[in-house]
Protein backbone atom coordinates (compact mmCIF):
# COMPACT_ATOMS: atom_id res chain seq x y z
CA UNK A 1 0.00 0.00 0.00
CA UNK A 2 1.91 3.34 -1.00
CA UNK A 3 2.10 6.49 1.25
CA UNK A 4 -0.94 8.24 -0.11
CA UNK A 5 -3.34 4.96 0.36
CA UNK A 6 -2.08 4.44 4.21
CA UNK A 7 -2.92 8.65 4.66
CA UNK A 8 -6.28 8.26 3.06
CA UNK A 9 -7.33 4.81 4.71
CA UNK A 10 -6.10 6.65 7.87
CA UNK A 11 -8.31 9.72 7.59
CA UNK A 12 -11.19 7.26 6.38
CA UNK A 13 -11.41 6.60 9.99
CA UNK A 14 -11.85 9.90 11.15
CA UNK A 15 -15.47 9.53 9.38
CA UNK A 16 -18.49 9.74 11.22
CA UNK A 17 -21.26 7.05 11.48
CA UNK A 18 -23.82 7.66 8.76
CA UNK A 19 -26.84 8.08 11.32
CA UNK A 20 -26.57 11.17 13.32
CA UNK A 21 -26.51 10.29 16.89
CA UNK A 22 -29.02 12.86 18.84
CA UNK A 23 -27.59 15.30 20.27
CA UNK A 24 -23.71 14.98 18.43
CA UNK A 25 -24.39 16.91 15.60
CA UNK A 26 -21.85 19.42 16.12
CA UNK A 27 -19.39 17.08 16.74
CA UNK A 28 -20.01 14.53 13.86
CA UNK A 29 -20.28 17.90 11.56
CA UNK A 30 -16.76 18.95 12.78
CA UNK A 31 -15.31 15.56 12.36
CA UNK A 32 -16.44 14.72 8.82
CA UNK A 33 -14.94 18.48 8.08
CA UNK A 34 -12.30 17.33 9.85
CA UNK A 35 -11.49 14.76 7.43
CA UNK A 36 -11.94 16.38 4.09
CA UNK A 37 -9.41 18.80 5.75
CA UNK A 38 -7.20 16.18 6.44
CA UNK A 39 -7.05 14.66 3.11
CA UNK A 40 -6.51 17.79 1.40
CA UNK A 41 -3.55 18.64 3.78
CA UNK A 42 -2.06 15.65 2.51
CA UNK A 43 -2.77 15.48 -0.87
CA UNK A 44 -1.23 17.65 -3.42
CA UNK A 45 -3.52 18.52 -5.91
CA UNK A 46 -6.63 18.99 -3.33
CA UNK A 47 -7.02 22.23 -1.75
CA UNK A 48 -9.38 23.65 1.08
CA UNK A 49 -11.02 26.54 0.01
CA UNK A 50 -14.06 28.13 1.97
CA UNK A 51 -16.48 30.16 0.56
CA UNK A 52 -17.17 33.80 1.34
CA UNK A 53 -19.09 34.08 5.20
CA UNK A 54 -22.60 34.42 5.96
CA UNK A 55 -24.12 35.29 8.99
CA UNK A 56 -27.06 33.10 10.30
CA UNK A 57 -28.62 34.85 13.74
CA UNK A 58 -25.50 35.17 15.94
CA UNK A 59 -22.73 32.96 13.89
CA UNK A 60 -20.65 33.33 10.86
CA UNK A 61 -20.95 29.88 8.90
CA UNK A 62 -18.82 29.51 5.55
CA UNK A 63 -19.74 26.80 2.76
CA UNK A 64 -16.69 24.15 3.31
CA UNK A 65 -15.18 23.97 -0.76
CA UNK A 66 -12.54 22.52 -1.70
CA UNK A 67 -10.77 22.17 -5.41
CA UNK A 68 -9.30 18.80 -6.87
CA UNK A 69 -6.95 20.13 -10.00
CA UNK A 70 -6.36 17.22 -12.06
CA UNK A 71 -3.48 16.34 -14.75
CA UNK A 72 -3.25 17.54 -18.18
CA UNK A 73 -5.04 20.14 -17.62
CA UNK A 74 -3.85 22.46 -20.47
CA UNK A 75 -5.31 26.41 -21.29
CA UNK A 76 -8.22 25.16 -20.51
CA UNK A 77 -9.96 22.77 -18.32
CA UNK A 78 -12.85 21.22 -17.92
CA UNK A 79 -14.39 23.26 -14.85
CA UNK A 80 -17.38 21.14 -12.95
CA UNK A 81 -19.57 21.87 -9.59
CA UNK A 82 -20.10 19.04 -7.37
CA UNK A 83 -22.84 19.52 -4.63
CA UNK A 84 -24.05 17.70 -1.34
CA UNK A 85 -26.01 18.20 1.70
CA UNK A 86 -29.07 20.19 0.41
CA UNK A 87 -30.93 18.68 2.97
CA UNK A 88 -29.61 18.63 6.79
CA UNK A 89 -31.05 14.56 7.10
CA UNK A 90 -28.84 13.40 4.29
CA UNK A 91 -25.77 12.52 5.79
CA UNK A 92 -25.14 9.91 2.99
CA UNK A 93 -23.85 12.63 0.40
CA UNK A 94 -21.41 14.57 1.75
CA UNK A 95 -20.21 11.30 2.92
CA UNK A 96 -20.42 10.06 -0.78
CA UNK A 97 -18.30 13.14 -2.28
CA UNK A 98 -15.67 12.50 0.28
CA UNK A 99 -15.21 8.57 -1.45
CA UNK A 100 -15.27 10.09 -4.22
CA UNK A 101 -12.77 12.95 -3.91
CA UNK A 102 -10.50 10.44 -2.34
CA UNK A 103 -10.73 7.84 -4.90
CA UNK A 104 -9.67 10.70 -7.44
CA UNK A 105 -6.68 11.86 -5.06
CA UNK A 106 -5.81 8.04 -4.91
CA UNK A 107 -6.21 7.70 -8.93
CA UNK A 108 -5.30 11.43 -10.54
CA UNK A 109 -5.34 10.00 -14.13
CA UNK A 110 -9.55 9.81 -13.42
CA UNK A 111 -9.74 13.70 -12.96
CA UNK A 112 -7.37 14.67 -15.82
CA UNK A 113 -8.80 17.79 -17.48
CA UNK A 114 -10.75 18.93 -14.92
CA UNK A 115 -11.01 21.04 -12.57
CA UNK A 116 -13.56 20.20 -9.91
CA UNK A 117 -15.17 22.17 -7.36
CA UNK A 118 -16.52 20.53 -4.05
CA UNK A 119 -18.86 21.63 -2.21
CA UNK A 120 -20.22 18.69 0.54
CA UNK A 121 -22.32 20.57 2.73
CA UNK A 122 -24.34 23.03 1.33
CA UNK A 123 -26.59 23.15 4.75
CA UNK A 124 -24.97 23.40 7.56
CA UNK A 125 -26.96 24.79 9.76
CA UNK A 126 -29.25 21.98 8.91
CA UNK A 127 -27.15 19.50 9.41
CA UNK A 128 -26.47 20.87 12.85
CA UNK A 129 -30.05 21.06 13.50
CA UNK A 130 -30.70 17.88 12.24
CA UNK A 131 -33.65 18.86 10.01
CA UNK A 132 -34.24 19.41 6.50
CA UNK A 133 -34.17 22.70 6.10
CA UNK A 134 -31.67 25.43 7.07
CA UNK A 135 -32.03 27.29 10.43
CA UNK A 136 -33.84 29.90 8.59
CA UNK A 137 -36.79 27.14 7.60
CA UNK A 138 -35.79 27.18 4.19
CA UNK A 139 -36.13 24.15 2.31
CA UNK A 140 -33.16 24.69 0.03
CA UNK A 141 -34.06 21.89 -2.51
CA UNK A 142 -37.06 24.03 -3.30
CA UNK A 143 -36.07 27.52 -3.54
CA UNK A 144 -36.45 29.10 -6.13
CA UNK A 145 -32.78 29.69 -7.25
CA UNK A 146 -33.38 33.36 -9.02
CA UNK A 147 -35.38 35.05 -6.34
CA UNK A 148 -34.15 33.13 -2.74
CA UNK A 149 -32.63 35.39 -0.67
CA UNK A 150 -31.02 32.56 1.40
CA UNK A 151 -27.90 33.30 2.32
CA UNK A 152 -26.46 29.88 1.27
CA UNK A 153 -28.21 30.10 -1.75
CA UNK A 154 -26.30 33.53 -2.75
CA UNK A 155 -23.20 31.83 -1.58
CA UNK A 156 -23.80 29.45 -4.79
CA UNK A 157 -24.91 31.79 -7.18
CA UNK A 158 -21.73 33.90 -6.72
CA UNK A 159 -19.59 30.91 -7.11
CA UNK A 160 -21.09 29.67 -10.45
CA UNK A 161 -20.60 33.09 -11.63
CA UNK A 162 -17.45 33.21 -10.27
CA UNK A 163 -16.49 29.99 -11.72
CA UNK A 164 -18.56 29.78 -14.72
CA UNK A 165 -18.83 26.19 -14.26
CA UNK A 166 -19.11 23.94 -17.69
CA UNK A 167 -21.48 21.83 -15.42
CA UNK A 168 -23.09 20.62 -12.09
CA UNK A 169 -23.27 17.75 -10.61
CA UNK A 170 -25.74 17.64 -7.32
CA UNK A 171 -26.29 14.41 -5.39
CA UNK A 172 -29.57 14.15 -3.48
CA UNK A 173 -31.54 11.72 -1.07
CA UNK A 174 -34.41 10.21 -2.74
CA UNK A 175 -37.19 7.37 -2.15
CA UNK A 176 -36.60 5.47 -5.14
CA UNK A 177 -36.26 2.20 -3.86
CA UNK A 178 -34.12 0.69 -6.55
CA UNK A 179 -32.52 2.70 -8.63
CA UNK A 180 -30.79 6.50 -9.10
CA UNK A 181 -32.98 8.70 -10.90
CA UNK A 182 -30.60 10.53 -13.41
CA UNK A 183 -32.01 14.12 -14.36
CA UNK A 184 -30.25 16.22 -17.22
CA UNK A 185 -30.24 18.72 -18.92
CA UNK A 186 -27.81 20.90 -21.55
CA UNK A 187 -26.64 17.82 -22.62
CA UNK A 188 -28.30 14.69 -25.10
CA UNK A 189 -30.04 12.24 -22.71
CA UNK A 190 -29.20 9.55 -25.90
CA UNK A 191 -25.60 10.24 -25.64
CA UNK A 192 -23.18 7.17 -24.96
CA UNK A 193 -21.32 9.49 -22.95
CA UNK A 194 -23.92 8.67 -20.25
CA UNK A 195 -23.43 5.15 -18.35
CA UNK A 196 -25.72 2.68 -17.61
CA UNK A 197 -25.19 0.73 -15.26
CA UNK A 198 -26.01 -2.97 -14.53
CA UNK A 199 -25.61 -5.48 -11.82
CA UNK A 200 -26.30 -4.00 -7.89
CA UNK A 201 -27.85 -0.84 -8.81
CA UNK A 202 -29.93 0.78 -11.92
CA UNK A 203 -29.43 4.28 -13.63
CA UNK A 204 -32.73 5.58 -15.01
CA UNK A 205 -31.42 8.49 -17.08
CA UNK A 206 -34.22 11.16 -18.41
CA UNK A 207 -33.81 14.73 -19.45
CA UNK A 208 -35.14 17.08 -17.04
CA UNK A 209 -38.20 19.70 -17.70
CA UNK A 210 -36.78 23.69 -17.61
CA UNK A 211 -37.62 25.16 -14.26
CA UNK A 212 -36.99 28.64 -12.94
CA UNK A 213 -35.97 26.64 -9.36
CA UNK A 214 -32.96 23.86 -10.45
CA UNK A 215 -30.03 24.62 -10.31
CA UNK A 216 -27.61 27.55 -11.95
CA UNK A 217 -30.02 27.56 -14.82
CA UNK A 218 -31.61 30.29 -12.87
CA UNK A 219 -28.41 31.60 -12.33
CA UNK A 220 -26.27 31.89 -15.33
CA UNK A 221 -28.94 33.80 -17.90
CA UNK A 222 -25.90 36.66 -17.80
CA UNK A 223 -23.07 34.70 -18.81
CA UNK A 224 -21.50 33.84 -22.25
CA UNK A 225 -21.91 30.12 -21.87
CA UNK A 226 -24.26 27.37 -21.08
CA UNK A 227 -24.21 24.88 -18.56
CA UNK A 228 -25.23 21.42 -18.11
CA UNK A 229 -27.22 20.42 -15.21
CA UNK A 230 -26.97 16.68 -13.62
CA UNK A 231 -29.04 15.74 -10.58
CA UNK A 232 -28.22 12.24 -9.18
CA UNK A 233 -31.35 11.25 -6.91
CA UNK A 234 -29.89 8.12 -4.49
CA UNK A 235 -32.60 5.96 -3.06
CA UNK A 236 -31.82 6.68 0.81
CA UNK A 237 -33.00 3.07 1.56
CA UNK A 238 -29.74 1.59 -0.32
CA UNK A 239 -26.75 0.85 2.49
CA UNK A 240 -24.08 2.71 3.13
CA UNK A 241 -21.88 1.36 1.17
CA UNK A 242 -24.25 1.22 -1.94
CA UNK A 243 -25.03 4.46 -1.86
CA UNK A 244 -21.41 5.21 -2.18
CA UNK A 245 -19.92 2.91 -4.36
CA UNK A 246 -23.09 4.08 -6.87
CA UNK A 247 -22.12 7.81 -6.57
CA UNK A 248 -18.76 7.49 -6.91
CA UNK A 249 -19.03 4.52 -10.17
CA UNK A 250 -21.39 6.95 -12.17
CA UNK A 251 -19.58 10.09 -11.47
CA UNK A 252 -16.54 8.87 -12.40
CA UNK A 253 -17.49 6.95 -15.08
CA UNK A 254 -19.40 10.33 -16.32
CA UNK A 255 -16.55 12.63 -16.31
CA UNK A 256 -14.86 9.71 -18.45
CA UNK A 257 -16.90 10.05 -20.77
CA UNK A 258 -18.05 13.57 -20.87
CA UNK A 259 -14.04 14.16 -21.43
CA UNK A 260 -13.83 12.00 -24.64
CA UNK A 261 -16.93 13.82 -25.29
CA UNK A 262 -15.56 17.30 -25.33
CA UNK A 263 -11.79 16.00 -26.61
CA UNK A 264 -13.60 14.59 -29.81
CA UNK A 265 -15.32 18.09 -30.51
CA UNK A 266 -19.09 16.50 -29.56
CA UNK A 267 -21.37 19.51 -29.24
CA UNK A 268 -22.22 19.16 -25.52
Amino acid sequence: MSALSTRAAAVRDLLPPMILRSGDAEQELTRLLHAFHELAQYADNLFASPTDAFTVGDRIYHLPRFVLFGPNQGSGPIRLALYAGWSGTDTQGPLALFSLIERLVLHPAAASGYQLVFYPLVNPTGLQDQTAATRGGVRLEDENRATSEAPEISVLAKEFRLHQFHGWISLHAASAPDRIQARIRGLPVSADFFPIERGRFRIDWQADAATTNEGPAALNGDLPFGSFQLRLDVPDVWPDGLYTQAVVQTVRAFLDRYRRAAAYGINL
